[in-house]
């Protein structure tokens, strides 16, 4: 068992704890699309999802006799994995936490919380994140990616025109962004990230709504034929150094 030691997390009660289940409804939602359908766009948005939700964790609270008197600590529960490692368990909903034992309690932690407190831990592999009647490991690696703690490595990346234009993919993102009304202009280029090949488009809107930018990938994604879509709205340097004087595929402002 991984321990946490020289800090006991603070135990959290039941009547705290009633409301994660409502706190946690749009990663319940994620699970179930994802569920559904396993395709790289709900995978996205369930990542999103656990990054923005406070996850329910049991630990062991421990009593260790030294010299010194007893001493408090704290640790984890453990899975084990087939690579003969362990994972910690954390649970989306709090009602689904049902161990018969006083020493555990449960805190509610973020992913970031999380994979700072296990990132030191060789033993420990990753996180089994239970849902319902199943589990999602996520390894401790991938947590690190996605909480931002591990930088992926600099690769290099150009941007130019796409070597077959995606017609009906351009079509397909013009008739979103003409009857969206909050979207100004939209840039279309191929991006060459170390031998990765993607579409890649930058908006332009009257808000940086993410929103905005799922629909829009929603609907390139169809056309894409297995090349990754990435979307993102338009900054400074994309301006000065990947868009320059393109023109875009919508502009709101012309009477096409």
């Amino acid at each position: 068992m991984a321990n946490k030691k020289n800090k006991t997390p603070k135990a959290t009660n039941n009547v705290a704890m009633a409301t994660s289940g409502e706190q946690n409804a749009a990663l319940k939602e994620a699970f179930e699309k994802f569920i559904g359908d396993q395709s790289q766009v709900n995978m996205e948005a369930l990542n999103k999802a656990i990054l923005e939700s406070k996850l329910v964790v049991p630990f062991k609270i421990e009593a260790l006799k030294t010299k010194f008197g007893t001493v408090r600590r704290s640790a984890f529960l453990l899975r084990g994995t087939p690579d003969g490692k362990h994972a910690i368990i954390a649970f989306v909903d709090e009602n689904a936490v049902n161990i018969p034992d006083p020493t555990v309690k449960k805190e509610r932690l973020t992913l970031s919380d999380i994979d700072e407190r296990i990132a030191k831990m060789d033993s420990v592999a990753g996180m089994f994140l239970a849902y319902k009647n199943g589990n999602l490991f996520m390894p401790k690696e991938g947590m690190g990616r996605l909480t931002g703690r591990i930088k992926p490595p600099a690769v290099p990346t150009s941007y130019g025109e796409p070597a077959v234009y995606p017609t009906r993919m351009v079509t397909a993102v013009y008739d979103v962004c003409e009857s969206n009304g909050e979207i100004s202009r939209v840039w279309l280029k191929q991006k060459n990230a170390g031998g990765q090949v993607s579409h890649f488009f930058m908006v332009e809107a009257d808000k940086d709504d993410s929103s905005l930018l799922d629909i829009l990938r929603e609907a390139a994604l169809p056309y894409a034929k297995d090349v990754p879509v990435e979307v993102v709205f338009v900054n400074k340097e994309l301006l000065e150094k990947v868009i320059k004087e393109s023109y875009p595929l919508f502009d709101r402002e012309l009477d096409l």
